[in-house]
């Protein structure tokens, strides 16, 4: 759940281009009918104590018998592994999950890799830490005359609609929209392509007052072939035509994984100026915990 699944949707979009498994993300508490004792259930609950995790982990490995591994700082999903014997994972403390994200995925490739074959990896991850530490450094030297900064500021009075341009890429537009929520405490949406230009395109054909308000992303690859450019660019001339405020990000990196999560990194430090840009905390999540605690009460 929350920031604690991003780490499946890359996972998942990894194994669509190296692996010949599929991989499902369950993002709720009832688990697939056809989980079985040949199923490897990855279970990743950051704080260990997630209620719709929890009770997809008695489901998935207590009554269906599919074969665990879990990841948690701790918590209840630690206590059940112990007392079960089951293969493990403690991951470090003292974060926000949403801030976690190396830890609830990376772990999940190694755990893969050592368990079913899963490709290695290692070229990639170290390249995607060089992108991404450069990235940081660009963002730091150049204050707020960055990119990010600019995007921010151009969304401050937006609703941003996050698009990949493929489906690829579809987590990192995800990713954005949550932190855009999280972060920002942000309305925000997200749009898959070419599946957009089935649906949401028509929502631009016909200019109304919200479009001005609408601030659109289209998440882009380095890599585009030539008819992905000209879908995403008519596209971007529809949203503009309404009235929209169009601005693109484009990866950067040779590896798959690299582009992916520059892409996501990218967003974070947007959701993060944007709620400088609008003064509000950034870390704070009031609402999830009085919800958590109304249903607490619920179940008592």
């Amino acid at each position: 759940m929350g920031g604690s699944a991003i780490g499946g949707d890359l996972l998942k979009a990894l194994a669509e281009r190296t692996f010949h498994l599929p991989i499902h993300v369950v993002r709720n508490e009832e688990v697939p009918s056809y989980v079985n004792d040949k199923t490897l259930a990855l279970i990743v609950s950051y704080s260990g104590n997630t209620e719709e995790t929890l009770h997809a982990f008695e489901t998935a490995v207590q009554k269906k018998h599919a074969k665990p591994i879990l990841f948690s700082t701790g918590g209840i999903l630690k206590e059940k592994a112990l007392a079960h014997r089951l293969p493990y994972l403690e991951i470090p403390g003292g974060l926000m999950p949403r801030a976690a994200l190396p830890y609830t995925f990376i772990p999940l490739i190694f755990a893969l890799n050592k368990s079913v074959g899963f490709p290695d990896q290692t070229e990639a991850i170290h390249e995607s830490i060089i992108i991404l530490k450069g990235l940081r450094e660009e963002i730091s030297k150049a204050s707020k005359n960055h990119d990010a900064h600019r995007l921010a500021k151009a969304l401050r009075d937006k609703i941003p609609m996050i698009y990949s341009g493929t489906p690829a890429f579809a987590p990192a537009a995800r990713r954005w929209k949550c932190q855009m929520n999280e972060n920002a405490k942000q309305p925000a949406a997200f749009g898959v392509f070419p599946e957009a230009t089935h649906n949401d395109i028509v929502g631009y054909t016909h200019p109304l007052p919200v479009h001005k308000s609408l601030g659109c992303i289209i998440l882009r690859d380095v890599d585009e072939s030539a008819k992905v450019k000209q879908r995403l660019e008519f596209t971007k001339k529809a949203m503009e035509k309404a009235g929209s405020q169009v601005h693109e990000v484009f990866s950067k990196g040779k590896s798959f994984l690299s582009r992916l999560l520059f892409l996501c990194y990218y967003g974070d430090f947007v959701s993060l100026f944007l709620a400088e840009e609008k003064d509000v905390d950034p870390v704070g999540i009031q609402v999830i915990d009085e919800l958590k605690a109304e249903l607490s009460g619920a179940n008592r």
